[in-house]
């Protein structure tokens, strides 16, 4: 269930835009595995990773601190690229 951050409508799990205000429903990567996380959660829903920690094992574990890594904002457009490409991989190996 996704949540609008603009109504706080609750939208159905593959919905891109909000049912009732018709805003983009975004979310952010974990930095630990690439799941996408609602903007608001604390923890990923693919690892456990702590998303308020920096850097895939917590604040001071970043290999180059330079790098400044930060979560990810995926638009509905980068979803559907990715839904597409999993989808032709499936295809292509044979799945449903």
């Amino acid at each position: 269930m996704w949540i609008c951050s603009n109504c706080n409508q609750k939208n159905r799990e593959h919905r891109r835009f909000c049912m009732d205000c018709g805003t983009g429903l975004e979310g952010s990567l974990c930095a630990g595995c690439g799941f996408l996380n609602q903007l608001d959660d604390r923890y990923c829903g693919g690892c456990g990773h702590d998303l308020t920690r920096s850097g895939p094992e917590g604040p001071g574990t970043d290999p180059d601190p330079s790098s400044k890594k930060t979560s990810a904002i995926a638009s509905p457009k980068d979803l559907e690229t990715v839904m597409n490409e999993v989808r032709a991989e499936i295809t292509e190996k044979g799945g449903a």
